[in-house]
C-alpha cells in the first residue's frame, strides 16, 4: 500500500518531468510522455529530440497537444481553491488543525475556539520556518498566496511560481516538499 496520500498521488501526475512544475499547454508524444510544450520545445535540436524519460527519438512537428490533460490539471487546480463542503474559496489557516478553511468552516462550532489565521499570514510564517504544516497543505497555501497576489496586485507569475522565484525563493518540488533557498 502506498504511504503518499491518493490525492497527493493525483496531483503528481499532473506535474511536468521537466520544469516540474503544474503542466502549461501539454503536449503529448508518440511515447505516450507528456510534458510542457516550451520544455520539451526547448529540449529539441534542429527539430529533433529525445523523450526524457523513455529516450525515444521524435520529431518537433510529432508534439500533439493534449487537451484533456490540460483539462484535468484546470479541474486540480480549481479543486485546489475552495472548500469541499461550502464551496467557498480558502482563506484562512486552523493552526490547532493545521488546514486550510473557507470563512463558512471558521464560525463552525469545533473551530471557535481554535487560533485562525489569513492565509498570507500562514505563508509568511511558513517562509520564516515558525509554522511547520502538511505538505499538501504547504502547496496549498501558497497556491493561495498565487492567487491573492495576481488578483490584488495584477502581477502574473506563472512559471516564476512554480520554478522557485515565488515567495522569496519559496519552492515545491516534484514530491510535494516545500524546500528554501
Amino acid at each position: 500500500m502506498s504511504a503518499i496520500h491518493p490525492v497527493q498521488e493525483f496531483r503528481d501526475e499532473l506535474i511536468c518531468p521537466i520544469c516540474l512544475g503544474s503542466f502549461k499547454d501539454p503536449v503529448i508524444l508518440d511515447c505516450g510522455h507528456n510534458f510542457c510544450q516550451a520544455c520539451i520545445t526547448d529540449c529539441c535540436e534542429a527539430g529533433t529530440g529525445v523523450c526524457p524519460q523513455c529516450r525515444k527519438s521524435f520529431l518537433k512537428g510529432e508534439l500533439r497537444p493534449n487537451r484533456q490533460l490540460e483539462e484535468v490539471v484546470n479541474i486540480a487546480r480549481g479543486l485546489d481553491r475552495e472548500c469541499e463542503k461550502h464551496g467557498e474559496s480558502f482563506s484562512l489557516f486552523c493552526k490547532e488543525d493545521r488546514t486550510l478553511l473557507c470563512k463558512v468552516c471558521r464560525v463552525s462550532r469545533e473551530r471557535k475556539v481554535h487560533t485562525v489565521i489569513p492565509i498570507e499570514a500562514a505563508a509568511e510564517e511558513v517562509k520564516v520556518g515558525h509554522l511547520q504544516i502538511p505538505k499538501h497543505v504547504s502547496y496549498l497555501v501558497l497556491l493561495k498566496v498565487e492567487w491573492w497576489e495576481r488578483t490584488t496586485r495584477g502581477v502574473l507569475f506563472d512559471k516564476d511560481f512554480w520554478g522557485g522565484g515565488f515567495v522569496e525563493g519559496l519552492r515545491i518540488n516534484r514530491t510535494g516538499v516545500l524546500v528554501a533557498p
